[in-house]
């Protein structure tokens, strides 16, 4: 074999280890989709104009943005974290494994309708109990952010021993913060273990975080208020920054108690200040985002007294066109709160 042949030959092998290498790239190497975590639950990708969201059923959805539609839905997962490429990270619901501290997540392919891609698991302190829905006495709180080829997830379980409490002392809430956005209170006597991992994408091995990182959990429930920098000069009320930081929100009360939605939402663009549109609404403020012309947020669960009837509305996340003020669509999501019975 001649030189020249050699060359070709070698050339040509060359060829197919970059085919091959090309050929098993996994979806995290895809162009990395614009993606946030709205609220608990809930993570959006800007870039397909969708949100995956936790159904009532247990299972997770992907919802158009623009219409509401469901795109896909899937029961191989039950809490959307984070997005990492087009790998929609999630929790799996704890109610069929045996071990009540062992967290299992599974990397969901966002463009091959909800796919499993890849999953994990690790067994967490034996004192943990893993859930996705609050417990009369514990909570457990998993969130996630994207790091390289891996997802870094951090946990959080909180036990709350059930014992009877002076009337002075009924109420000893030590984090109001988190009560008003409607988390389960933290008491005086809670125990708090903490802890974070990290998930590699490939072979989805799960061990705890060995390196320091500069990631932290998110916080999905904290609205971001502004007070005198940044806010828009010459607007009355309070003003709250969304979600992903693009757009300015004002709260004005402009009824008294009489009058339901006794709040009116004027959006701006923070960027320009431009007056986006304005809208009326029973809350004050409550996480939202800006989707095109449609205003996103949140709603838990109310009661409300019509026409001498108690009406309910589930925990929804909600789409109001910006042009007309009207709400183009609602999606319930699953409501992960304790509600009762509790103790006499």
């Amino acid at each position: 074999m001649n030189r020249i042949q050699i060359r070709k030959n070698i050339f040509i092998l060359f060829g197919l280890v970059i085919l091959i290498n090309t050929s098993c790239l996994s979806f995290r190497d895809e162009p990395s989709i614009n993606g946030f975590q709205f609220i608990s639950g809930v993570v959006v990708a800007h870039d397909r104009n969708e949100a995956y969201v936790m159904n009532p059923d247990g299972g997770v959805d992907a919802i158009d943005l623009s219409s509401g539609a469901v795109a896909w839905t899937t029961m191989e997962a039950s809490k959307p974290l984070a997005l990492n490429g087009n790998l929609l990270i999630c929790q799996v619901e704890s109610s069929g494994v045996k071990k009540k501290n062992r967290l299992v997540l599974v990397a969901l392919n966002i463009h091959g309708h909800g796919d499993p891609a890849v999953a994990g698991r690790m067994d967490l302190p034996p004192e943990v109990i893993v859930s996705i829905d609050e417990k009369l006495n514990s909570s457990f709180f998993a969130s996630a952010q994207p790091s390289g080829n891996d997802a870094v997830i951090f946990w959080e379980y909180i036990y709350h021993p059930i014992k009877g409490v002076r009337p002075e002392n009924r109420f000893p809430l030590v984090d109001q913060e988190n009560i008003e956005m409607g988390t389960m209170p933290r008491t005086v006597n809670s125990s708090i273990t903490t802890g974070a991992l990290q998930m590699n994408l490939t072979s989805g091995i799960v061990s705890p975080l060995s390196t320091k990182t500069e990631l932290t959990a998110p916080k999905p429930y904290q609205l971001k208020s502004i007070n005198e920098k940044g806010r828009i000069v010459g607007v009355k009320g309070r003003q709250f920054v969304s979600m992903d930081d693009n757009i300015i929100l004002n709260s004005e009360r402009i009824n008294n108690d009489t009058v339901w939605n006794k709040y009116k939402w004027t959006i701006f663009d923070r960027s320009s200040n431009q007056l986006l549109g304005e809208m009326r609404n029973h809350y004050s403020a409550t996480p939202f985002f800006l989707a095109g012309s449609l205003l996103v947020y949140n709603t838990n669960l109310f009661i409300r007294r019509i026409n001498n009837e108690l009406v309910g509305e589930s925990t929804k996340i909600r789409a109001v066109d910006l042009n007309t003020g009207q709400e183009l669509w609602g999606k319930e999501i699953r409501d992960t709160k304790y509600y009762g019975p509790f103790p006499h």
